[in-house]
């Protein structure tokens, strides 16, 4: 829920609103981005048709509940 900007509790838009990326980030660095270079994974980040606006308390929530970890090691193909 956005504020309205006169209520006694209004907060900016930036610390209310954030965007979801409907593939997991991490996820996506597992399966893909560990073998990529950066390009391919600055494209799959800012690929605006997979990611969705949400309200911040929700995104941080599910990302929380999440279980996957970044696996560290990158493989064939990954470049800074």
């Amino acid at each position: 829920m956005i504020r309205e900007a006169t209520a006694d509790n209004a907060r900016s838009f930036s610390r209310t609103v954030t965007y979801e990326h409907l593939d997991p980030v991490v996820e996506h660095w597992n399966n893909t981005g560990r073998f990529s270079d950066r390009e391919t994974r600055r494209t799959f980040y800012n690929n605006t048709d997979r990611l969705e606006p949400g309200e911040l308390r929700q995104n941080s929530a599910g990302g929380g509940r999440m279980t996957a970890e970044y696996i560290q090691e990158t493989g064939p193909g990954y470049s800074c």
